[in-house]
């Protein structure tokens, strides 16, 4: 037996074994590729997110008292609120307040009354000094008078203001 006999009884048992073990069955087919999806990119700006757990605090802790005395009719606000300068934070009954001004008002017009008949007296004094009907003494009386009327009507406008 030649080297090329064996060689080719090799092979032919080898193709023997190959084709006896693969049976007639079908095929089976390649399963279809895998669906993908498309998507397109569009550029946006991300603002990063951060969430922690703590605690916080108040920097200030401000207590509110009111400067003047009154009947509290409304409050503007609840506890824990922020507030700016200048908000309304509570409305006082104005009633007494108004009565005030009022009283000051009315003495300020009578102080202005009464200066105006002052002056009109040192007026008509001056006049009758003149004829020699009055004296000297009472054209200084009448002028002490108008001057002190004067000045109580700038004391009641500054009790107003």
């Amino acid at each position: 037996m030649t080297a090329s006999y064996l060689s080719k009884t090799m092979l032919f048992s080898f193709l023997i074994v190959i084709i006896s073990g693969c049976d007639n069955a079908k095929v089976q087919p390649a399963p279809p590729p895998p669906a993908v999806i498309v998507e397109t990119l569009a550029f946006s700006e991300i603002q990063p997110q951060m969430s922690f757990i703590g605690r916080t605090q108040a920097t200030e802790d401000v207590s509110i008292r009111s400067q003047v005395e009154g009947t509290l009719l409304t409050r503007h606000f609840t506890g824990g609120d922020d507030v700016n300068k200048g908000d309304l934070l509570f409305e006082i009954d104005p009633t007494p307040y108004q009565t005030a001004v009022d009283q000051q008002r009315a003495a300020l017009e009578h102080a202005k009354s009464a200066y105006q008949i002052a002056n009109n007296r040192l007026e008509r004094g001056q006049r009758l000094v003149k004829s020699g009907s009055i004296s000297e003494l009472e054209i200084d009386e009448l002028s002490a008078s108008t001057a002190q009327t004067k000045s109580d009507v700038a004391i009641k406008q500054a009790a107003l203001d």
